[in-house]
Protein backbone atom coordinates (compact mmCIF):
# COMPACT_ATOMS: atom_id res chain seq x y z
CA UNK A 1 0.00 0.00 0.00
CA UNK A 2 2.83 2.33 0.85
CA UNK A 3 4.46 1.55 -2.46
CA UNK A 4 1.20 2.37 -4.30
CA UNK A 5 0.88 5.70 -2.49
CA UNK A 6 4.49 6.56 -3.26
CA UNK A 7 3.98 5.77 -6.96
CA UNK A 8 0.81 7.85 -7.14
CA UNK A 9 2.55 10.79 -5.46
CA UNK A 10 5.41 10.47 -7.95
CA UNK A 11 3.06 10.44 -10.96
CA UNK A 12 0.96 13.35 -9.65
CA UNK A 13 4.13 15.40 -9.26
CA UNK A 14 5.30 14.38 -12.72
CA UNK A 15 1.91 15.19 -14.30
CA UNK A 16 2.22 18.83 -13.39
CA UNK A 17 5.24 19.15 -15.65
CA UNK A 18 5.02 16.70 -18.53
CA UNK A 19 2.82 14.90 -21.01
CA UNK A 20 4.25 11.60 -19.75
CA UNK A 21 2.93 12.29 -16.28
CA UNK A 22 -0.52 13.03 -17.67
CA UNK A 23 -0.56 9.75 -19.59
CA UNK A 24 0.54 7.77 -16.52
CA UNK A 25 -2.00 9.42 -14.28
CA UNK A 26 -5.01 9.32 -16.64
CA UNK A 27 -5.95 5.66 -15.89
CA UNK A 28 -6.14 6.49 -12.20
CA UNK A 29 -9.03 8.88 -12.83
CA UNK A 30 -7.21 11.98 -11.62
CA UNK A 31 -7.17 15.38 -13.31
CA UNK A 32 -3.89 16.23 -15.07
CA UNK A 33 -2.39 19.49 -16.28
CA UNK A 34 0.40 19.87 -18.82
CA UNK A 35 2.85 22.64 -19.71
CA UNK A 36 4.41 22.56 -23.18
CA UNK A 37 7.44 24.73 -23.92
CA UNK A 38 8.41 25.46 -20.33
CA UNK A 39 9.24 23.77 -17.04
CA UNK A 40 6.89 26.07 -15.14
CA UNK A 41 3.78 24.73 -13.48
CA UNK A 42 0.76 24.86 -15.85
CA UNK A 43 -1.81 27.59 -15.46
CA UNK A 44 -4.46 25.63 -17.37
CA UNK A 45 -5.22 22.03 -18.37
CA UNK A 46 -3.01 22.60 -21.43
CA UNK A 47 -0.54 25.48 -21.10
CA UNK A 48 1.51 26.21 -24.25
CA UNK A 49 4.43 28.62 -23.92
CA UNK A 50 6.65 29.67 -26.81
CA UNK A 51 10.36 28.90 -26.39
CA UNK A 52 11.70 32.16 -27.77
CA UNK A 53 9.92 35.39 -26.72
CA UNK A 54 10.78 36.87 -30.13
CA UNK A 55 8.85 34.13 -31.96
CA UNK A 56 5.45 35.75 -31.58
CA UNK A 57 2.61 33.56 -32.86
CA UNK A 58 4.70 30.37 -32.97
CA UNK A 59 3.54 28.77 -29.74
CA UNK A 60 0.75 26.83 -31.45
CA UNK A 61 0.21 25.28 -34.90
CA UNK A 62 -2.80 23.38 -36.28
CA UNK A 63 -2.46 21.97 -39.81
CA UNK A 64 -5.88 20.49 -40.57
CA UNK A 65 -6.01 21.44 -44.26
CA UNK A 66 -8.25 24.47 -43.71
CA UNK A 67 -5.54 26.92 -42.66
CA UNK A 68 -5.20 30.12 -44.71
CA UNK A 69 -4.26 33.77 -44.11
CA UNK A 70 -7.01 35.68 -42.32
CA UNK A 71 -8.76 32.63 -40.84
CA UNK A 72 -9.46 32.19 -37.13
CA UNK A 73 -9.69 29.06 -34.98
CA UNK A 74 -13.30 28.17 -34.29
CA UNK A 75 -15.34 25.08 -33.42
CA UNK A 76 -18.75 23.51 -33.68
CA UNK A 77 -21.10 22.19 -31.01
CA UNK A 78 -18.89 19.13 -30.45
CA UNK A 79 -15.90 21.33 -29.56
CA UNK A 80 -13.73 20.18 -32.48
CA UNK A 81 -11.62 23.11 -33.67
CA UNK A 82 -10.81 24.13 -37.24
CA UNK A 83 -9.70 27.19 -39.21
CA UNK A 84 -12.48 29.31 -40.75
CA UNK A 85 -12.98 32.85 -42.00
CA UNK A 86 -14.71 35.01 -39.41
CA UNK A 87 -18.42 35.43 -40.12
CA UNK A 88 -19.25 38.97 -38.95
CA UNK A 89 -22.87 39.52 -37.93
CA UNK A 90 -24.80 41.61 -40.46
CA UNK A 91 -28.15 43.36 -40.04
CA UNK A 92 -30.33 44.86 -42.78
CA UNK A 93 -32.57 47.82 -41.99
CA UNK A 94 -35.97 48.63 -43.43
CA UNK A 95 -37.16 51.52 -45.59
CA UNK A 96 -40.74 52.48 -46.41
CA UNK A 97 -42.28 55.38 -48.27
CA UNK A 98 -40.97 58.68 -49.58
CA UNK A 99 -40.07 61.78 -47.58
CA UNK A 100 -40.63 65.08 -49.39
CA UNK A 101 -38.67 68.14 -48.26
CA UNK A 102 -38.70 71.73 -49.54
CA UNK A 103 -35.62 73.49 -50.89
CA UNK A 104 -35.13 75.12 -47.50
CA UNK A 105 -31.74 76.81 -47.46
CA UNK A 106 -29.68 78.08 -44.51
CA UNK A 107 -31.37 80.96 -42.77
CA UNK A 108 -34.81 79.39 -42.98
CA UNK A 109 -36.36 77.85 -39.88
CA UNK A 110 -36.76 74.46 -41.54
CA UNK A 111 -33.02 74.20 -42.35
CA UNK A 112 -32.08 72.77 -38.94
CA UNK A 113 -35.01 70.33 -38.77
CA UNK A 114 -34.21 66.66 -39.44
CA UNK A 115 -37.26 64.61 -40.40
CA UNK A 116 -37.56 60.78 -40.30
CA UNK A 117 -37.27 59.31 -43.79
CA UNK A 118 -39.19 56.11 -43.04
CA UNK A 119 -36.03 54.00 -42.85
CA UNK A 120 -34.61 52.49 -39.66
CA UNK A 121 -32.37 49.75 -38.35
CA UNK A 122 -32.36 47.81 -35.07
CA UNK A 123 -28.87 47.19 -33.65
CA UNK A 124 -27.90 44.98 -30.68
CA UNK A 125 -25.21 46.21 -28.26
CA UNK A 126 -21.80 46.69 -29.86
CA UNK A 127 -19.94 48.87 -32.34
CA UNK A 128 -21.40 48.77 -35.86
CA UNK A 129 -20.35 50.01 -39.30
CA UNK A 130 -23.60 51.22 -40.85
CA UNK A 131 -23.55 51.64 -44.65
CA UNK A 132 -26.26 53.95 -45.95
CA UNK A 133 -27.46 54.23 -49.56
CA UNK A 134 -30.50 56.35 -50.38
CA UNK A 135 -32.12 57.44 -53.65
CA UNK A 136 -32.82 61.19 -54.05
CA UNK A 137 -35.14 62.79 -56.58
CA UNK A 138 -35.82 66.42 -57.42
CA UNK A 139 -39.44 67.11 -58.27
CA UNK A 140 -39.88 70.37 -60.20
CA UNK A 141 -43.07 72.25 -59.36
CA UNK A 142 -42.51 75.67 -60.88
CA UNK A 143 -42.20 74.55 -64.49
CA UNK A 144 -39.08 76.62 -65.03
CA UNK A 145 -36.05 74.90 -66.58
CA UNK A 146 -33.21 74.18 -64.20
CA UNK A 147 -29.52 73.77 -64.99
CA UNK A 148 -26.62 71.82 -63.50
CA UNK A 149 -25.82 74.91 -61.43
CA UNK A 150 -29.13 74.60 -59.60
CA UNK A 151 -28.01 72.21 -56.85
CA UNK A 152 -29.17 71.17 -53.41
CA UNK A 153 -27.00 69.47 -50.80
CA UNK A 154 -29.00 66.95 -48.72
CA UNK A 155 -27.86 65.59 -45.34
CA UNK A 156 -29.02 62.34 -43.73
CA UNK A 157 -28.21 60.99 -40.28
CA UNK A 158 -29.68 58.93 -37.43
CA UNK A 159 -31.85 59.89 -34.47
CA UNK A 160 -33.12 57.95 -31.48
CA UNK A 161 -36.73 58.98 -32.08
CA UNK A 162 -39.14 58.58 -34.99
CA UNK A 163 -40.18 62.24 -34.81
CA UNK A 164 -38.57 65.38 -36.28
CA UNK A 165 -35.61 66.71 -34.30
CA UNK A 166 -33.93 70.11 -34.41
CA UNK A 167 -30.19 70.72 -34.72
CA UNK A 168 -27.14 68.44 -34.77
CA UNK A 169 -27.19 68.14 -30.99
CA UNK A 170 -30.52 66.31 -31.20
CA UNK A 171 -29.14 63.54 -33.41
CA UNK A 172 -28.23 60.17 -31.88
CA UNK A 173 -25.24 60.50 -29.53
CA UNK A 174 -24.26 56.90 -30.37
CA UNK A 175 -22.63 57.96 -33.65
CA UNK A 176 -18.82 57.98 -33.61
CA UNK A 177 -16.94 60.44 -35.81
CA UNK A 178 -18.92 61.73 -38.78
CA UNK A 179 -22.65 62.17 -38.29
CA UNK A 180 -23.86 62.60 -41.87
CA UNK A 181 -24.16 60.74 -45.15
CA UNK A 182 -24.84 63.45 -47.74
CA UNK A 183 -25.11 64.04 -51.46
CA UNK A 184 -25.91 66.73 -54.02
CA UNK A 185 -28.79 66.83 -56.47
CA UNK A 186 -28.96 69.14 -59.49
CA UNK A 187 -31.40 70.49 -61.99
CA UNK A 188 -30.41 68.22 -64.89
CA UNK A 189 -33.12 65.74 -65.96
CA UNK A 190 -33.92 63.05 -64.78
CA UNK A 191 -33.02 64.70 -61.46
CA UNK A 192 -31.97 61.42 -59.76
CA UNK A 193 -28.93 61.02 -57.49
CA UNK A 194 -27.78 58.59 -54.81
CA UNK A 195 -26.18 59.38 -51.48
CA UNK A 196 -23.89 56.70 -50.07
CA UNK A 197 -21.58 56.51 -47.07
CA UNK A 198 -20.78 54.97 -43.70
CA UNK A 199 -21.53 55.96 -40.12
CA UNK A 200 -20.08 54.20 -37.07
CA UNK A 201 -22.68 53.56 -34.35
CA UNK A 202 -21.88 52.26 -30.86
CA UNK A 203 -24.85 50.92 -28.94
CA UNK A 204 -23.93 50.85 -25.24
CA UNK A 205 -27.51 50.61 -23.96
CA UNK A 206 -27.24 46.90 -23.16
CA UNK A 207 -30.28 46.09 -25.30
CA UNK A 208 -31.43 46.20 -28.92
CA UNK A 209 -31.98 49.79 -30.05
CA UNK A 210 -33.74 51.30 -33.07
CA UNK A 211 -31.98 54.03 -35.05
CA UNK A 212 -34.15 56.15 -37.35
CA UNK A 213 -32.75 57.69 -40.51
CA UNK A 214 -33.51 61.41 -40.72
CA UNK A 215 -32.93 63.97 -43.48
CA UNK A 216 -32.61 67.73 -43.56
CA UNK A 217 -30.01 70.49 -43.39
CA UNK A 218 -30.48 71.23 -47.09
CA UNK A 219 -28.15 73.78 -48.67
CA UNK A 220 -29.16 75.18 -52.08
CA UNK A 221 -27.27 77.12 -54.74
CA UNK A 222 -28.08 79.33 -57.74
CA UNK A 223 -31.35 80.67 -56.27
CA UNK A 224 -32.96 77.26 -55.94
CA UNK A 225 -35.95 77.95 -53.68
CA UNK A 226 -39.12 76.33 -52.42
CA UNK A 227 -40.90 77.89 -55.39
CA UNK A 228 -38.90 75.70 -57.79
CA UNK A 229 -39.68 72.27 -56.38
CA UNK A 230 -39.03 69.71 -53.68
CA UNK A 231 -36.58 66.93 -52.89
CA UNK A 232 -37.78 63.40 -52.34
CA UNK A 233 -35.87 60.90 -50.21
CA UNK A 234 -37.07 57.52 -51.45
CA UNK A 235 -36.18 54.89 -48.86
CA UNK A 236 -38.47 52.29 -50.43
CA UNK A 237 -36.54 52.34 -53.73
CA UNK A 238 -34.46 49.35 -54.82
CA UNK A 239 -31.37 51.58 -54.74
CA UNK A 240 -31.85 52.37 -51.03
CA UNK A 241 -30.53 50.27 -48.15
CA UNK A 242 -29.15 50.42 -44.61
CA UNK A 243 -26.79 47.55 -43.76
CA UNK A 244 -24.79 47.22 -40.53
CA UNK A 245 -21.77 45.00 -39.88
CA UNK A 246 -20.49 44.32 -36.39
CA UNK A 247 -17.03 45.75 -35.70
CA UNK A 248 -16.71 44.97 -32.01
CA UNK A 249 -19.06 43.28 -29.53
Amino acid sequence: MKKTNFFRHFVETLSARSLLGMLLLAPMGASAQVTIGSGDLPQATLDIIRHNPSETGKAFRLDDGNQAPGKILTCGENGVGTWQYAALPRIVGTGVGTLTLPFADMGLASYSIYTPTGASIVLPPGEWEVRVTTLLYVSITSGIPLTANNTAWVRTSFADTNTPVTGMASLSPDMVGNKFVSASTNGVYPYFSVLSGTIIVTNTSGADKTYYQVAGGITTHENLTEANGVIQIRTEAAESSIIATLIQQ
